[in-house]
């Protein structure tokens, strides 16, 4: 399997233990994350019946925040899949 991916940001969610919020901390909740993404993704299914294993893997070819600075980098997501199955 080979393919391009599209990533839509419905919610980011952080939480913090400490009692006052910090600049990084109200640059993670703030609007700075990317909507949409565009990326690239790669995989393969074994199927021995009754067993399934695939590996996957993706990864983004667009930013993910929209500026970056030395405290706060820009990062692109990067995921690998492993999956291990048994079809009845």
């Amino acid at each position: 399997m080979v393919g391009p991916q599209y990533s839509y940001l419905l919610e980011t969610k952080n939480e913090f233990n400490g009692t006052s919020n910090t600049a990084q901390e109200d640059d993670i909740n703030g609007d700075n994350y990317k909507k949409n993404i565009f990326g690239f993704a790669v995989g393969a299914d074994l199927n021995l019946n009754p067993f399934v294993i695939s590996v996957r893997g993706s990864f983004d070819l667009t930013k993910s925040d929209t500026d970056g600075d030395d405290t706060n980098p820009r990062y692109k997501n990067q995921v690998l899949q492993l999956t291990l199955g048994y079809a009845f």
